[in-house]
């Protein structure tokens, strides 16, 4: 799944790689989402001359920055996590208290 144009225009949070939901022994006990998740760090550059290019300076911790550019794949928006879903999905069962373990 590759960033859009549109989307790097807009989105402030990036996860890298595969996220992954554990539960406990039983399920019941609270999903813990594993995650590594960079943060814009600046305005995203783009060219007259190349109108579909586009890198963005990203942060992760004190001491780690890198750049996103318009061919990456190991990356994916945080606003469509599969992970952070799954867990969302899990609270709101949790919540209206039609928990039963996993989901």
């Amino acid at each position: 799944m590759s960033i859009t144009f549109e989307q790097a225009m807009t989105e402030r949070r990036f996860h890298q790689g595969a996220c992954s939901v554990s539960y406990g022994k039983t399920g019941k006990a609270r999903p813990k989402v594993a995650l590594v998740e960079w943060r814009r760090n600046g305005r995203t550059q783009t060219w007259k001359t190349r109108p579909g290019e586009f890198s963005i300076p990203i942060k992760h911790g004190l001491h780690d920055y890198g750049y996103l550019t318009n061919n990456i794949t190991y990356f994916h928006l945080a606003s469509e996590c599969p992970a952070l879903a799954e867990a969302d999905r899990w609270w709101a069962a949790y919540e209206a208290g039609a928990f039963t373990g996993r989901l």
